[in-house]
């Protein structure tokens, strides 16, 4: 508070004594020496805040990059190139859904443009997506390569470019509605390719440590967590293709490599406030942008990068309460650094969020994968997840929000349900909830009893009296 009250003292002294030149000179004098104070700190502490060293890394050969295949080298060509979008694709428009995740087959006909009778509709599907199945097949097969190194140019700061991100995830997307489209129609072991695809495409993402990637990994992780969703309720797979697909599943993970994203991402913010004056035409005060790299490379240290992370992930625990009253602070205050650093935070709860729950979804998955593998071999499923390794499972793996076993209770109807907590700790008997916050993150093939799909959508807390299992 001192050093702040002497510097306020000489910017004004500056002002009054030499006028607007010398009220800069002193905030250039002094927002300098506190960012050559916070770089030799974070030096000091092994953190690296130059963004083309962050990213460094050997070549590939291209029989071992994934990203050396004609589809993504196109994309790098013609940033507009897309065989993948599905509202280019005949007879497809987009349509976003998650039911499985509400116990809830999927709506293959809202796919479809004209849909015709229901029996119809899984063939047209599929006949709509192999006027892609060239390309599909040439990603699919490059995708299983074992590393990758996409060409962006991390030069470009904030007018960066990932082309590659719509690519793959329209990609991931296509392939997750093939898969689904063959287990409808009777035809299980041909999604096994598809499904595989889909995970190591999510994978490979990886490369790229920006923000922007591991969001869009978190929701192609997602594509074909569907189809396996669907194939198990219908028990149309077999012990041999579930352990296949179970290797690819355990491949992924959304809760890993967080904290060198969010270091890549505040290597990007720093570099970018060069780029104000050249790229944006926003001329600033050295001192000013000096000042906000300051602010928000101190930010993101104490609240993502030092942050405590949910067990066995790199997901920071994200206090909200105490980042919206600092970046309220700034926007409110009188320095021009902060105010400006106030709106160039990267957003980070629900990135956060949706990275946590896609890692447990993705845990549910083997979880719900060597459940079904159990039932085969003993034609039941077991009393406990503990009956499940070393067979079916290394270890059963660990509810992310909390580091426990995940939940387990056979329902009603003789099925299964696991569940983690979510995101706000509290068990609320794998009652599912649409939005982020509420309810538990569910795999299971029914609904509790006495609760609807009304309930799921609705944005009410679950109510738990009397509901317990």
């Amino acid at each position: 508070m001192m050093e702040l009250l002497i510097a306020g003292a000489l910017f004004l002294e500056a002002a009054v004594i030499g006028g607007v030149p010398a009220y800069y000179a002193a905030i250039d004098h002094y927002n300098g020496k506190r960012w050559e104070s916070h770089q030799a700190e974070m030096r000091e502490r092994g953190e690296e805040l130059d963004l083309l060293k962050l990213v460094a890394r050997e070549p590939i050969p291209d029989k071992h990059n994934f990203a050396a295949n004609p589809i993504i080298e196109e994309t790098f060509r013609n940033p507009d190139f897309n065989p993948f979008d599905l509202e280019q694709l005949p007879a497809l428009q987009s349509h976003s859904e998650q039911s499985w995740r509400c116990s809830t087959r999927a709506d293959l006909a809202a796919y479809l443009t004209a849909p015709g009778p229901p029996r119809a509709i899984p063939s047209a599907i599929l006949r709509a997506v192999g006027t892609r199945q060239g390309e599909l097949t040439t990603l699919a097969a490059a995708a299983e390569r074992n590393d990758c190194h996409f060409p962006v140019d991390w030069e470009e700061g904030f007018a960066m470019t990932c082309p590659h991100v719509h690519i793959i995830g329209g990609a991931s997307r296509l392939l997750g509605l093939q898969a689904t489209a063959q287990i409808a129609e009777g035809k299980a072991g041909e999604s096994i390719y598809p499904i595989t695809a889909g995970l190591r495409l999510a994978r490979h993402l990886d490369s790229s440590p920006s923000l922007l990637c591991k969001l869009v990994q978190s929701v192609m992780a997602t594509h074909p967590l569907g189809p396996i969703w669907e194939a198990l309720d219908l028990r149309a797979f077999s012990d041999a293709e579930l352990e296949l697909i179970d290797r690819s599943v355990a491949d992924l993970t959304t809760g890993a490599n967080v904290k060198r994203v969010w270091r890549v991402e505040r290597a990007i913010v720093v570099a970018a406030m060069d780029d104000l004056d050249t790229e944006f035409r926003l001329p600033l005060p050295k001192g000013i942008t000096d000042g906000v790299r300051l602010h928000i490379s101190d930010y993101m240290q104490r609240h993502v990068i030092d942050a405590p992370t949910f067990p066995t992930t790199e997901i920071a625990i994200f206090d909200q309460a105490s980042s919206d009253a600092e970046l309220s602070d700034w926007s409110k205050g009188i320095s021009p650094s902060r105010k400006i650093a106030s709106v160039m935070v990267p957003a980070m709860p629900h990135l956060l969020q949706n990275l946590l729950r896609t890692e447990a979804e993705l845990r549910l998955a083997r979880v719900a994968i060597a459940l079904e593998r159990y039932r085969i071999a003993e034609r039941r499923y077991p009393e406990s997840l503990d009956a499940l390794p070393p067979r079916f499972l290394d270890e059963v793996p660990l509810d992310p929000v909390n580091g426990e076993p995940f939940r387990y209770i056979l329902r009603e109807d003789g099925r299964p349900a696991i569940w983690s907590v979510g995101v706000n700790g509290i068990d609320e008997g794998g009652r599912p909830k649409e939005g982020r916050e509420l309810g538990d993150w569910v795999w299971q093939y029914s609904l509790p009893e006495g609760y609807t799909l009304d309930d799921y959508h609705s944005s009410e807390p679950v109510a738990l009296a009397g509901s317990q299992e």
